[in-house]
């Protein structure tokens, strides 16, 4: 067996066995869904979660916390401002560049029939 079934059988033992009255229908689903994929960045927060929850039981909020701050940086970073504005082009970029604003600067002309 592997370290994480090990992490469950002793977050049964002890989140059921011992804290069995603060042991409630959410912590099963909690533990089902964890245990279906194994994600090496889910497991460890699983492990954790569950060690902290024979603590307190409120530690399962951590599994809402985590998609909250992870949307908030990417708004903050959203923000922020970008290091590319300083690149220089090459001079076959710049060339084609210039002749596509000369092309868009001359305009369209249309040819009607008489």
């Amino acid at each position: 067996m592997d370290y994480v079934t090990y992490m469950y059988v002793i977050y049964l033992l002890l989140r059921a066995g011992v804290f069995y009255s603060t042991f409630s229908w959410l912590h099963w689903i909690g533990l089902i869904l964890v245990t279906s994929v194994y994600l090496h960045d889910v497991i460890y927060i699983t492990c954790f979660v569950q060690l902290m929850s024979i603590i307190s039981g409120k530690f399962w909020w951590i599994y809402a916390v985590i998609p909250a701050v992870y949307k908030g940086w990417g708004l903050i970073k959203g923000f922020l401002p970008r290091g590319g504005e300083g690149v220089e082009e090459d001079e076959k970029t710049r060339k084609k560049r210039e002749k596509m604003e000369k092309k868009a600067s001359r305009g369209k002309f249309v040819k009607a029939k008489v």
